[in-house]
């Protein structure tokens, strides 16, 4: 009974992993996303594509974030079941700080539908956009960590 258990917490472990690959090259994309729109801002001229690289910043930004709270946060909690972990209660902070980043996020992109982009309105989204990679810096620090806490500990144990 006690192989199964172990069996069962390796598979889980092994499935977050493949998962967390896949959402960390997410990741990278995301950056890359909001890299090109902040560079862009810039250019004043351009704004049917800032326009265009706004929208697809948004739909990158919320596919990450609703992967992690709908596929990457549960897996990796329900990996920490699986090993018995404790520490479970201990980075409930950091999503909870996750959490305020969302939102953050959602926000942002709901602006970015609502937008009516002109030369004026570039300076006053270059600040929220600027902000908005604050927090999903802070975001990204607060992942890891739960992923240092709640699986990246774990791999020692996996036989």
């Amino acid at each position: 009974m006690a192989n199964a258990i172990k069996t069962s917490a390796n598979e889980q472990w092994e499935s977050v992993e493949c998962l967390l690959e896949k959402w960390l090259k997410e990741r990278q994309q995301l950056i890359t996303r909001y890299w090109r729109v902040s560079n862009r801002i810039g250019h004043k001229k351009e704004i049917s594509l800032i326009k265009r690289k706004l929208h697809n910043f948004g739909q990158v930004m919320v596919d990450y974030v609703s992967a992690g709270h709908f596929e990457v946060y549960e897996a990796i909690f329900k990996e920490a079941y699986e090993f018995k972990d404790s520490n479970c209660s201990i980075v409930q902070k950091f999503y909870e700080k996750i959490q305020h980043s969302t939102e953050t996020c959602l926000s942002f992109n709901d602006k970015i539908d609502e937008l009516q982009l002109n030369e004026d309105a570039l300076e006053q989204l270059y600040s929220e956009l600027s902000q908005l990679g604050e927090s999903i810096e802070l975001r990204f620090e607060y992942e890891d960590k739960l992923i240092d806490q709640l699986h990246v500990k774990h791999k020692s144990l996996v036989a």
